[in-house]
């Protein structure tokens, strides 16, 4: 069972990257990582991942909001022998992490580390990095048009 949380920030990045298509710039939520998949990420690592983490790819493996500006994924390497990049912002360094040693999410940027408590702070910061990111590019604009596509009932 999905913990609402997660299947929340999923609906609401879901919601505003609908906006984000109705401006004309691209988002995609591939399928769901399979159990499998998970199963030999966690063998790979020795160590069993967050099952709030597990549950987000149960929803998808990978997401891309506005053209890959931002993005969440299932980690296709690890580095070193303690963490697994799990997401980035434009693509530049800013990325997000897992330290699977210490059970630790966190993003990295310029040398600068910001630890997360757990994976929904994570998706907290990054819906927030959503936000920001259409209020900077778009201005009231996406508001309105949310508004618009998911009216208060």
């Amino acid at each position: 069972m999905i913990d609402s949380k997660i299947k929340d920030y999923y609906d609401d990045i879901i919601k505003i990257c609908k906006v984000y298509s109705s401006l004309g710039s691209r988002c995609k939520m591939d399928s769901p990582a399979t159990e499998q998949e998970i199963s030999e990420l966690e063998n790979k690592i020795g160590n069993s991942l967050p099952s709030a983490y597990k549950e987000w790819l149960g929803l998808t493996k990978h997401l891309r909001a506005d053209g890959g500006f931002l993005e969440l994924f299932f980690p296709a390497e690890t580095i070193g022998d303690e963490e697994i990049c799990i997401g980035s912002v434009a693509g530049d360094g800013d990325d997000y992490y897992f330290n699977f040693k210490n059970n630790q999410f966190y993003r990295e940027f310029e040398g600068e580390t910001e630890i997360f408590d757990s994976f929904i702070d994570l998706l907290d910061d990054f819906y927030l990095e959503l936000e920001m990111r259409a209020d900077s590019k778009y201005g009231e604009k996406w508001l309105k048009i949310y508004d618009k596509l998911f009216p208060d009932k």
